[in-house]
This record gives C-alpha cells, sequence and structure tokens, in this order.
C-alpha cells in the first residue's frame, strides 16, 4: 500500500469520526430540549399542585421558580443553537474547486494525482468540521450548565415552600 492511500484512509476515517461526533453533540441537543421542557411542565403541575388557590407563594419561592424557568429555557434556547445547521461555507467543498480536473490533462492524469486532490478536499472539509463540531460541543456545556442551574433553583424553590 502506498503511503497516499495509508494518508487518505487516515484522512476518510478522521472526517467520519468527526461527523459522528457532531451527530452525538447534535442528539444531545435535542434531549437538553426535550428535557428543558419536561421538567419546566412538571415544574408548573408540581407548584400548581403545591401552593393551594388560597395562598400565594411566597417571595423566595416565585423568584426561584422564577429564576428556575429562566435557566431552563436558556438551556432549551441553547440546545436549539447547538443544532442550528453549519453555513453552507463551512461544510462543503466549492464543487468549482474539482473542475480543473475534468479537462484532458488531469482527467486522463495518474489516480494518484485524483487521490491527491480528493485528500486535500478532504481535509479542508475535515478541518472545518471539527471546528463547527468543538464549538457545537463547547456550546452544548453551557446548556448542561443551565439545565443543572435550574434544577439547583427549583430544589431551593421546593425547599422554601416545604420549610414555610
Amino acid at each position: 500500500m502506498a503511503a497516499g492511500e495509508v494518508i487518505g484512509s487516515f484522512i476518510e476515517q478522521e472526517l467520519k469520526s468527526t461527523r459522528e461526533r457532531r451527530a452525538s453533540i447534535e442528539s444531545r441537543g435535542v434531549t437538553v430540549i426535550t428535557t428543558s421542557g419536561v421538567i419546566v411542565t412538571l415544574q408548573m403541575a408540581f407548584f400548581t399542585a403545591l401552593v393551594p388557590k388560597d395562598r400565594v407563594a411566597s417571595t423566595g419561592v416565585r423568584t426561584f421558580v422564577a429564576l428556575s424557568l429562566v435557566s431552563f429555557l436558556a438551556a432549551a434556547a441553547v440546545g436549539i443553537l447547538v443544532n442550528l445547521p453549519a453555513r453552507k461555507q463551512e461544510m462543503a467543498v466549492d464543487l468549482n474547486t474539482l473542475r480543473p480536473h475534468l479537462t484532458d490533462p488531469h482527467w486522463s492524469a495518474d489516480s494518484d494525482q485524483a487521490r491527491r486532490a480528493i485528500a486535500a478536499a478532504q481535509l479542508h472539509v475535515g478541518a472545518i468540521a471539527f471546528g463547527v463540531t468543538n464549538r457545537k460541543g463547547k456550546t452544548l456545556i453551557f446548556a448542561f450548565l443551565a439545565e443543572l442551574l435550574g434544577m439547583a433553583m427549583l430544589s431551593v424553590a421546593v425547599l422554601i415552600a416545604i420549610t414555610t
């Protein structure tokens, strides 16, 4: 096996790995959206049941419930951001760069030249996809932190409601 084939195979595997990682991160973003929505729904049902109709929840409870709602809303918004499609120029090779390879001197050239051009294009796409995936992963961390903060605020609200 020639060195070019080994390098080309490595580039293909890295590109595949990056795409799988991006799909995993985007899937987790959808999970954040779903869990935030479910928790907010349960939170509202819980506080509707917990606070009798003839009584108003304390200022502390209302404050922490509101902060919790804001945190879960932020988590869901960040989950949506994680799932926004990448800009077209970030994820695709400009096919016009391959047009010269359709002309006669290139078309009949050795297949190594074509493999080299394709490897260069894949390397370009892979580098961009890697950067996009890393940004999505870092953004997803904020969604998890917002959910964690929302859960903490909700817990404080429950403790205040139970103890007062």
